[in-house]
């Protein structure tokens, strides 16, 4: 997460491969915890509370940092009920 002009790493999820064809989801919640899946499938959990911001409704984004060749489509938001 970018914070005081820096990103600040808040958790991981490590070990997995995606390929052409898989759905990443991420849903986080107002206490700060963020749940992230593939496929359907949950992969882990991050605690992002520390984060000044992270009970904030607002806009979302993402990122690729260590990838040259991503290609991403359907992403989108919202607020689930």
């Amino acid at each position: 997460m970018l914070q005081n002009g820096g990103w600040t790493l808040r958790g991981s999820v490590t070990g997995v491969t995606f390929v052409s064809g898989d759905v990443l989801l991420a849903k986080a919640f107002a206490n700060g915890t963020v749940q992230i899946y593939r496929n359907g499938l949950l992969l882990g959990t991050v605690n992002a509370s520390a984060w000044p911001h992270a009970a904030k409704t607002g806009r979302i984004g993402i990122a690729s940092l260590s990838s040259t060749s991503v290609f991403m489509d359907n992403f989108g938001g919202g607020t689930a009920q």
